[in-house]
């Protein structure tokens, strides 16, 4: 019942975020704006960008991959092929993007212990992993990039109050320490089982997906035209997206789109200008999830795909 719920609300969600931003897109674009959006049609503009979107669909299988061949994860049943990971996570792409905290991971564990052979803990220990080092490498590379842009961190001081700065950190802090308190011997525990050298290669690959992205906005901002050094858009446009990411609300939305129109509008980028870049990246996100999403459920959960009964 659960799994039903969750994909028929995460679908609704996709749905709704997907036209919304198509009307808004729509509203908000001046002349001048729609015919620069016209470009993205061009064949030298649109494969691109969908082969840059699609390699972030391509990360996390991969990760995986690497984690299933690991002797303390292989799965009962022997070798996981990686086009079997690649269609469970591409199925659920929309729903993980979709719903807030990530609720459409029920559904792709189910789907992990269902066509992977997957034991439950399994899955849990592996996301617990995958987690850390994905929260790592985002804080790692966002922390990194706007100590770049003095002129930035000069705006954020202006225009956040220094108490809201310390009741942030402060919970924050309070929330690590307990989470550490509880779980922290297991999170130790579970991330030994990971080689140190496959560590590194882990968060090399989650480093590189994190930079795409500000490549991806990047491509976005030259089709509008806008004139801003392409040094500070690829870092406004990461920063905005881990602060969509640390919302937990459903693509990040509001607190990216919010994130990426202030910091932008410091370099004199109109609002209108920062939003259809925002939108116009949502929907580039949804539209590959699509796209590989569709083919890899008719793959997996076909005649041929559906697991074995006893």
């Amino acid at each position: 019942m659960l799994f039903s719920k969750l994909r028929i609300i995460g679908l609704l969600c996709t749905v709704a975020v997907l036209a919304t931003a198509v009307y808004v897109l729509v509203q908000m674009a001046g002349e001048e704006h729609i015919s620069s959006l016209g470009r993205l049609k061009a064949p030298s503009v649109m494969i691109p960008l969908f082969f840059l979107y699609a390699l972030h669909f391509l990360a996390e299988p991969v990760r995986w991959t690497l984690y299933t061949a690991l002797k303390n994860f292989h799965a009962e049943s022997g070798r996981v092929f990686f086009h079997r990971i690649f269609a469970c996570f591409n199925i659920t792409a929309l729903l993980s993007y979709s719903l807030p905290f990530k609720l459409g991971l029920p559904l792709r564990m189910y789907l992990l212990t269902t066509f992977l052979n997957l034991d439950s803990v399994k899955v849990i220990k592996l996301m617990t992993v995958d987690v850390a080092f994905n929260l790592f490498s985002w804080v790692l590379v966002s922390l990194g990039l706007i100590l770049l842009l003095p002129e930035l961190v000069g705006y954020l001081e202006y225009s956040l109050s220094p108490v809201l700065i310390i009741s942030v950190t402060g919970v924050g802090l309070v929330l690590a320490f307990i989470l550490l308190r509880m779980k922290g011997r297991q999170i130790r525990e579970i991330l030994k089982l990971v080689p140190p050298k496959l560590s590194a290669i882990i968060c090399l690959t989650l480093v590189i997906d994190v930079l795409f992205y500000g490549v991806r906005h990047l491509m976005l901002a030259q089709v509008l035209d806008v004139d801003v050094p392409a040094l500070q858009i690829f870092i406004i446009s990461i920063i905005a997206v881990f602060a969509g990411i640390l919302s937990a609300l459903p693509m990040g939305l509001g607190a990216y789109d919010a994130s990426l129109v202030a910091m932008l509008g410091i370099y004199g980028v109109d609002i209108e200008v920062a939003l259809i870049i925002a939108l116009g990246n949502r929907l580039g996100m949804v539209l590959t999830s699509v796209v590989l999403g569709v083919p890899s459920a008719l793959m997996l959960l076909g005649r041929q795909g559906l697991p074995e009964k006893s």
